[in-house]
């Protein structure tokens, strides 16, 4: 406070009359007590338990809109990655479609491309859909699980 006043007392002096500025420094006085105690008023033990439960309301959307739907959209990845099979057509993180052929610990051989000698070994983690690809200029009809 005595900082603020100090500064405000010798920029106001910089630019004339140092009744500005102490008049100034006494508004600033007067506005910080009249915060202080709009402050003590309406800050009863009421305020606290609202502030509270505001902040738990908060976290409590954020969970719902954010954190649940990308930990089942983990899942539902988890789930793809351990459910392939030889035969299946899936589509890797940088959105080549391929067919698997081999399946190893962590890793798949997939095969790419249509001559059918394009073999390469891909993370089982980079597999993000199993969908076979739409080679016609039709549009593709979502399905139903």
């Amino acid at each position: 406070m005595d900082f603020l006043t100090a500064f405000l007392t010798n920029s106001v002096t910089f630019t004339g009359g140092e009744e500005a500025a102490a008049q100034a420094a006494d508004t600033v006085q007067a506005a910080t007590q009249a915060a202080a105690q709009t402050g003590q008023a309406q800050g009863g033990p009421m305020s606290g338990i609202i502030m509270i439960i505001y902040v738990i309301v908060i976290f409590v959307l954020m969970y719902l809109f954010a954190i649940k739907p990308q930990k089942k959209r983990e899942q539902q990845l988890k789930d793809i990655q351990n459910e392939m099979k030889v035969g299946d057509w899936v589509v890797t993180s940088s959105g080549f479609y391929g067919r698997v052929m081999e399946i190893y610990d962590q890793n798949v051989v997939v095969e790419f491309g249509l001559n059918k000698g394009i073999r390469i070994p891909v993370l089982k983690s980079e597999i993000y859909g199993n969908t076979e690809p739409n080679l016609s200029n039709k549009p593709q009809e979502e399905s139903s699980k």
